[in-house]
């Protein structure tokens, strides 16, 4: 099994991450990373 990389959220600022977090997730698996970390308060909604 190769290695998984993941990418950081706050990359997109936590202003946008509050407003809509939709966006920015589907531009995450759309580029191909295997997982996102963010922080609690944006899973929240």
């Amino acid at each position: 099994m190769g290695k998984k990389i993941a990418i950081q959220a706050q990359l997109w600022d936590n202003a946008n991450l509050e407003n809509d977090f939709t966006p920015i997730f589907n531009e995450i698996l759309e580029a191909g990373y295997d997982g996102v970390e963010c922080r609690f308060t944006v899973m929240k909604q």
